[in-house]
């Protein structure tokens, strides 16, 4: 079977994402803010809602694969991959509340969210992100809402490998603080996910502005993010259930950072050997066991 006419319409945004003009682009973000429910739009009202003609709606679908826009809506109606809980819920509860809840169906999916991230993103980009994260003598490190707890994953693996990294907005204070002691040679990596708040565009523009480099780890949900970044790490979260995937998101922070480690080469071997060691005493301080099997 054709990829291509198989993958849902998010897949398709995202494949096509970079080669899109302004226009099509613009009309791709009302897509996402619809949740990729276009089923109850006619064309020239997506059209108009982006501000664009009806000759460049067109113009998207057929750049998409699709025959027409009659052919993306009908798929649309099946496909509820861009909605949030409440609506992936309701459209399960309306259909009889039919849907393959085994394990088997999540791992499948994440498989396939595997897959099409490894196709979408280039060698060239993990590397040039990975050149960009050992050359910066400062990391600064953003994630919010579902984010958050893999911008902190991000954290826990960078800081054993570089002498200064920071997760900005830490603990509740505010971002302005560190967005006004960033400097141009700092390095800003932000993870991205569904329904970012304003800040994060604020941030990314700050950065900009001072001439820094930033990578994006995302998914389709925040691409529109991605013409304000030097790299991006664009990701696949489809899930059976009503909850979005990280695991495809999970395995590209992890393969970053090793792939940092290796490039770094004995300065971090140095470093982990130090933490090593500091680990031990600090666990002595607090009197416990050199044992480690102790549970």
């Amino acid at each position: 079977m054709n990829q291509k006419k198989s993958s849902s319409l998010n897949q398709r945004i995202m494949d096509a994402l970079e080669h899109l003009t302004p226009g099509e682009r613009r009309l791709a973000t009302v897509i996402r803010e619809l949740h990729g429910d276009i089923s109850s739009y006619a064309a020239n009202e997506l059209a108009e809602r982006a501000q664009v003609s009806n000759a460049t709606a067109a113009r998207l679908f057929k750049r998409l694969g699709y025959d027409s826009y009659t052919a993306a809506r009908a798929q649309a109606r099946a496909q509820v991959n861009w909605a949030p809980p409440s609506l992936r819920q309701e459209e399960r509860l309306r259909n009889g509340g039919q849907s393959d809840n085994t394990l088997a169906a999540y791992i499948q999916a994440d498989i396939s969210n595997l897959t099409y991230t490894l196709e979408k993103i280039p060698d060239r980009a993990m590397h040039r992100a990975v050149s960009m994260i050992v050359a910066a003598p400062r990391i600064w490190i953003t994630g919010f809402r579902n984010s958050t707890s893999l911008a902190l994953y991000a954290r826990a693996l960078l800081v054993l490998l570089k002498t200064d990294v920071r997760l900005i907005a830490q603990n509740g204070m505010s971002a302005g603080d560190d967005v006004a002691t960033m400097q141009p040679d700092d390095l800003l990596i932000v993870i991205g996910f569904r329904r970012q708040p304003q800040l994060v565009r604020n941030i990314l523009v700050e950065a900009g502005n001072i001439g820094m480099q930033s990578i994006l780890v995302t998914d389709l949900h925040s691409a529109p993010l991605t013409s304000l970044v030097t790299v991006s790490l664009l990701t696949f979260s489809d899930s059976p259930g009503i909850f979005d995937s990280y695991s495809a998101g999970t395995t590209v922070i992890n393969a970053l950072c090793s792939m940092v480690e290796r490039a770094m080469g004995t300065e971090t071997t140095e470093r982990l050997a130090r933490i090593e060691a500091l680990y031990r005493q600090v666990d002595n301080l607090h009197g416990e066991s050199e044992n480690t099997n102790t549970v």
